[in-house]
């Protein structure tokens, strides 16, 4: 028994993930069975929201190079407001050197005082903006 956890990217369904497996395990004894599915989805990098998360990230990092990152597979719950026509995004508005990233999700998992006042900063000035904005 294996369980693997594959998450599609938009534009693949579950059923290309199904065909690559078969096809590169290539033995029709093995039963493969899906345990759980969620579509992926992605909110395009444009319009009034992104540009006011866009705006307030560089008002508090001034070198900051805003880009989107999708999380494959949708999983998380911003994809359930997609589902619904809104667009959603992910924002972790701080800087954490890459021994506090590995801790990310895991035990003691921790951000300092100033990095929640930064990142606090971000979402007022983002709030703010994207209510305002025509």
């Amino acid at each position: 028994y294996a369980e693997v956890d594959i998450r599609m990217l938009p534009g693949h369904t579950t059923g290309d993930g199904l065909a690559y497996l078969r096809k590169h395990l290539d033995d029709p004894a093995i039963d493969i069975a899906i345990i759980g599915e969620k579509n992926p989805s992605r909110s395009a990098p444009e319009g009034r929201l992104f540009t006011a998360l866009a705006d307030a990230t560089r008002a508090e990092y001034p070198d900051a190079t805003v880009t989107p990152v999708m999380t494959p597979g949708g999983s998380t719950d911003s994809s359930y407001f997609r589902e619904l026509g809104a667009k959603a995004y992910g924002l972790c508005p701080i800087i954490a050197p890459r021994e506090q990233l590995d801790g990310f999700h895991g035990h003691n998992e921790f951000i300092t005082v100033e990095q929640l006042a930064a990142g606090t900063r971000v979402l007022v000035r983002a709030i703010a903006a994207a209510a305002t904005a025509p």
